[in-house]
């Protein structure tokens, strides 16, 4: 089983929704976001999807809305692909959301639905969690929880909600075990956070009994978002344990997906944008996945 996620960085469509901040992305925005770039944007994130395998669960992050995904199943080199989805719209202000691809031959979607994380006595509005419960053709529960972090951002207060979603995600983690014990569940997104942070470390208590954070068990040399000129894996993938399964984490990162990084050598993920200059990349973030098979000891 492979399983993946990939923030793929502003995938709007080019029309201006009134209920949220998406002007910057129409033709007549900012980045000036038209139909051409957006259909060259939709051509490259299939044929990454595609490059890495036609995983069977492809999350996502920064997605607008149902027909971005939907053009991005049946609309694009995907369609022979037996992809399905599941999106729900979100209260965050820039009006994208986290979705998941799964090809619907190997998995059966049981139960999904938006886990709300904004807070709209405070007037602060971000991502929901996607909640999925499926089971494999091979008979095997799976319980996933896409996410995407606030940034650093907003200062304490972005602090604050971080640490409140952390606490949720992790409560409902084990929940999930305590109901479908022989599950296999899985917390993966961009957390806008490294490994060794308090957010995951402290908060979360993972990595921690029972708890694995497999990004914390890559090589530090690299990462799927580099700052600065320093690599740092700010996409996480969280799993229980389990003496059942070998989980295999890699980072994804053919040639198409970097660029030159000419202000501190080496590469770096190959954008969209460059300020407002568009450059005809896909994302700031690399994908990130995990390959499951069976322990056989």
């Amino acid at each position: 089983m492979r399983i993946a996620f990939w923030n793929v960085e502003n995938l709007y469509d080019t029309f201006d929704d009134p209920a949220t901040n998406d002007d910057d992305f129409t033709p007549q925005g900012k980045f000036h976001w038209n139909e051409a770039k957006y259909k060259k944007k939709m051509q490259g994130v299939s044929k990454t999807i595609l490059a890495l395998g036609s995983p069977m669960l492809m999350a996502l992050a920064e997605v607008e809305n149902k027909e971005v995904v939907k053009e991005l199943c049946f609309g694009s080199s995907l369609r022979k692909k037996d992809y399905h989805f599941v999106h729900f719209d979100s209260p965050d202000k820039r009006g994208i959301d986290n979705a998941l691809l799964y090809n619907r031959h190997k998995f059966h979607v049981s139960k999904s639905m938006p886990i709300n994380m904004s807070d709209s006595s405070t007037q602060y509005y971000t991502r929901d969690i996607l909640y999925v419960r499926g089971e494999t053709v091979w008979g095997d529960t799976l319980i996933l929880f896409i996410n995407h972090f606030p940034s650093k951002r907003g200062g304490e207060e972005a602090n604050q909600h971080r640490e409140i979603i952390a606490r949720r995600l992790r409560v409902m983690m084990d929940q999930s075990l305590e109901e479908f014990p022989g599950a296999t569940v899985i917390a993966l997104g961009d957390f806008n956070a490294t490994p060794d942070e308090e957010t995951l470390t402290k908060t979360m208590g993972i990595p921690g009994p029972g708890w694995r954070n497999l990004m914390a068990e890559m090589p530090t040399s690299r990462g799927s978002h580099k700052f600065n000129g320093k690599w740092h894996y700010l996409d996480q993938i969280l799993v229980n344990d389990s003496p059942k399964w070998h989980y295999t984490p890699h980072v994804f990162q053919p040639e198409f997906l970097l660029m030159q990084d000419k202000k501190f050598l080496g590469d770096k993920p190959f954008r969209t944008y460059n300020g407002y200059k568009h450059i005809g990349g896909l994302s700031d973030h690399l994908p990130v996945y995990v390959d499951i098979a069976p322990r056989w000891e």
